[in-house]
């Protein structure tokens, strides 16, 4: 178990000053781990609560962010995470839990040609509230196979722009294999590795340029294989 407060100051302008307060933050955290032979459990759970949670806004072909603000916001979840190694088999899984959200938006430079929020709490543009993530790996020999897995939530959208990150892209899933070759070349130990990354061609959305934290909208890459060899020497 663990409480941890810290602050952060908000980016300076021009003039050598700031219209956003400091950031204040409070972070509760549990978490437990048990072994059961070859499998390992991890869980854990976390509260951060924000007073002024500073954020930044990206403008397209920009360098430099806009700063702004909410007066408060709150992000928890929960993790779960396990392991499992036996012989030439191992795997592994992670699945996370979250929500995070902020009341009263703070835009002091004007950036937001948006309607003014109403008393509820918004979405954070980071918000994901289901992650997951996991993968195998077999030896067989000179060759081994592996796979892995990522599923999350869609990205934060503001779609009408009357509701600023109020709505959200469908959920995804991404695939992946692999196979490395443990062979000799001319005497000479060598890898032969070939990879499929995006297996079934999915299209999601990684982020949207309509969400409060702007920038680039950004999508996963298309599927991809790729080989390669690796010479010792």
């Amino acid at each position: 178990m663990g409480y941890a407060r810290f602050a952060l100051a908000p980016p300076l302008g021009e003039d050598g000053s700031s219209a956003l307060a400091d950031e204040r933050d409070d972070y509760f955290d549990a978490g437990v781990q048990r072994r059961l032979g070859a499998l390992t459990l991890n869980l854990d759970g976390y509260l951060r609560k924000v007073r002024n949670l500073v954020q930044e806004r990206m403008a397209v072909q920009s360098t430099s962010g806009a700063a702004y603000a909410f007066g408060s916001a709150q992000m928890r979840g929960v993790e779960l995470s396990a392991t499992y190694r036996r012989g030439e088999t191992s795997a592994w899984l992670n699945l996370a839990l979250a929500k995070g959200t902020g009341m009263e938006l703070i835009d002091p430079a004007g950036v937001f040609a948006l309607p003014a929020p109403g008393p509820g709490r918004l979405r954070l543009s980071s918000d994901r509230p289901f992650t997951m993530s996991g993968g195998f790996t077999r030896r067989m020999g000179p060759l081994i196979v592996s796979a892995d897995m990522q599923a999350s939530s869609g990205a934060v959208a503001s779609k009408p722009r009357a509701a600023p990150n109020g709505s959200r892209y469908p959920a995804y899933t991404l695939v992946g294999v692999a196979a490395v070759y443990h062979a000799d070349v001319a005497g000479h130990a060598a890898d032969l590795r070939i990879d499929v990354t995006n297996i079934f061609g999915v299209r999601a959305v990684l982020a949207d340029a309509t969400a409060l934290n702007g920038g680039w909208t950004r999508q996963v890459a298309p599927r991809a294989i790729s080989a390669g060899l690796e010479l010792a020497f």
